[in-house]
């Protein structure tokens, strides 16, 4: 990639492009794998539950972004330069890691962001602006307004983010994840001037190299099964109505008397309310 210019596109393309390790000797490849082998976990307990089809490394990978063992730093530090050099050592994490992200469905819906600078001074509405590093938002307030006495508040609707609340270190803070590159463009500005904050309102910008999966608008807890578990229970709540012929109420009485089974069979037939 060296003489080209850096894009979301081309940064994405080129990690995935290097073999895919676990999550050990993915950061043997960063500089400062000795603090992360120490720090980071890099592990999940056998019992782990794992829809999606999440590999014991994928969940790995993600539970090491969302500790506090300082690769999350580290790498968003490195992805923010936009130097390949600098973002190269992170090409086999990268890989890991979005691996691991795209296999969560994304879920369509509005997310907040809290950080605790001021905006760009160039920041208008119309603005695109591209975020580098890897986003973390969130569907709680409180999660985004713990910023303390003035920041920034991004809104943010977009159709990518995949939540990672029950794979996270830190569950409470129901973290979606946008992968590095996202683009948003800014459609609304405001500053609380009595809380010096500024709230920022955007809307995320689909690029190429985001992989798009069926959208769904539901909240992000209620989408952990598995699709075919999904579609296996509407089948089954659909089935008292499909197994009712409509000859059976043209039965004579008589003979309904001689099968008083078959007129029960909806009730028999309706799933257990497991959720």
């Amino acid at each position: 990639m060296k003489g080209e210019e850096l894009t979301a596109e081309n940064l994405r393309s080129t990690y995935l492009k290097v073999p895919l390790l676990n999550l050990t000797e993915a950061i043997k490849k960063t500089t400062s794998f000795v603090k992360y082998e120490k720090n980071c976990p890099t592990g999940v307990t056998s019992h782990t539950i794992t829809p999606f089809g999440l590999t014991p490394d994928d969940l790995a990978a993600i539970k090491a972004y969302t500790s506090a063992c300082g690769l999350y730093s580290d790498l968003n530090a490195a992805l923010r330069t936009e130097k390949i050099e600098k973002i190269q050592p992170w090409f086999s994490y990268l890989k890991l890691f979005d691996t691991a992200i795209n296999k969560i469905p994304p879920v369509k819906r509005r997310y907040c962001r809290g950080i605790t600078v001021s905006p760009n001074s160039s920041y208008t509405v119309g603005t695109v602006i591209t975020w580098w590093g890897v986003t973390s938002v969130s569907t709680e307030p409180s999660t985004c307004q713990s910023f303390g006495s003035s920041g920034t508040l991004y809104n943010i609707n977009s159709v990518s983010a995949r939540n990672i609340t029950n794979y996270s270190a830190i569950p409470s803070e129901a973290e979606s994840i946008l992968l590095p590159g996202t683009k948003v463009k800014i459609t609304k500005m405001e500053h609380d001037s009595m809380k010096d904050v500024h709230v920022i309102e955007v809307e995320e910008i689909l690029s190429d190299s985001i992989d798009q999966r069926p959208q769904q608008d539901q909240h992000p807890q209620q989408d952990q099964r598995p699709q075919q578990q999904q579609d296996q229970r509407q089948q089954q709540d659909q089935q008292p109505q499909q197994d009712q012929p409509p000859q059976q109420d043209q039965r004579p009485q008589q003979q309904q008397d001689q099968h008083p089974q078959q007129d029960q069979r909806p009730q028999q037939d309706q799933p257990p309310q497991q959720d």
